[in-house]
């Protein structure tokens, strides 16, 4: 089941960190629907809620709306970029 498949994942995103752990800018929802679609999970930007702007290093909850009362949660991790 998507759900499944959904809650049981974790995605990693990197990009280029500040030495206070912030981010240049911020992570998106194009950005957590790229890497679910390669993996092979087919979400829409819309499905995509961010309760709080991804702008910091570390694992942050996601929550994916599949239907109304269906929504997993998904963990997006963010690491810094390799120089």
């Amino acid at each position: 089941m998507l759900a499944e498949r959904i809650k049981s994942t974790e995605i990693v995103i990197k990009r280029k960190i500040h030495d206070d752990n912030k981010l240049y800018g911020s992570v998106g929802q194009t950005d957590i629907v790229e890497q679910l679609a390669e993996k092979g999970i087919k979400v829409s930007k819309s499905q995509v809620v961010i309760d709080k702007s991804i702008k910091t290093r570390g694992t942050h909850s996601v929550t994916i709306k599949l239907t109304s009362r269906l929504t997993p949660q998904l963990t997006v991790r963010v690491v810094p970029e390799a120089a």
